[in-house]
């Protein structure tokens, strides 16, 4: 996947960092004069290339992003969903998807839960990248058009049935794994699991939180690159 124009680029991530710091503490941070943030917040004006480098720059210096979510993260230590719904957030994780797969080559989004469409939607419009749910269903035949994968989850001792569309899972598909709360191990690796059967690959996993222990075992899964925003 290549990057979009730099000079857009930036222009997002101000309008996302404007959701945490006034255009005033921006100004300070990034030593860029007021009435130019305002105008790029704005979409009045561009910057120019040099410009926008040196504000891209700066932000990854001073960790700007990073910061914003850490203070999310203290103002809802216990609402995930709090995180999750928020706008600022929303805008700032797809920024961060952005640049965790900067070529990798990944096409299609797996949201792993139904809580996780939303989220998996808009980053798939920023991506320009195909949604291939994992669906909980009753789906017993697999000739419905999904693949049908059976596992019993460790986590609650139930008998589950994992469920996804053909259609958007096949040869070719190399797929980025999402979710609000990553909790339960034998979901992802079902979920994986699946993936490879249709001969795609589940190359890389995104998650806003999971648990220490699911966390240390991911890798033992066959998936690439992992990145989680809080390990509980």
């Amino acid at each position: 996947m290549v990057r979009k124009n730099i000079r857009s680029y930036v222009l997002r991530v101000l309008d996302a960092l404007n959701c945490f710091y006034s255009l005033r503490d921006l100004e300070k941070l990034l030593e860029v004069p007021f009435q130019n943030l305002w105008k790029y917040v704005n979409l009045l004006t561009v910057p120019e290339e040099k410009t926008a480098e040196k504000i891209l720059r700066r932000i990854q210096e001073l960790r700007l992003i990073e910061k914003a979510v850490d203070g999310l993260f203290e103002e809802n230590s216990d609402d995930i969903w709090g995180v999750a719904r928020n706008p600022g957030f929303l805008r700032l994780f797809s920024l961060v998807i952005e640049d965790f797969v900067q070529g990798m080559g990944v096409n299609t989004i797996v949201p792993m839960s139904e809580y996780a469409i939303p989220l998996a939607s808009i980053v798939a419009m920023e991506l320009d990248m195909e949604i291939c749910p994992a669906l909980q269903h009753s789906i017993k035949y697999e000739k419905e058009g999904f693949h049908v994968t059976h596992y019993v989850s460790r986590k609650t001792g139930e008998y589950c049935i994992l469920a996804m569309p053909r259609k958007c899972l096949h040869k070719g598909v190399k797929a980025l794994l999402l979710d609000i709360a990553v909790e339960e191990l034998d979901r992802v690796a079902a979920i994986a699991s699946t993936i490879r059967r249709a001969r795609a690959e589940p190359y890389c996993l995104i998650s806003i939180q999971s648990t220490r222990e699911v966390y240390d075992q991911l890798k033992e899964l066959g998936i690439q690159r992992i990145k989680v925003f809080r390990i509980i």
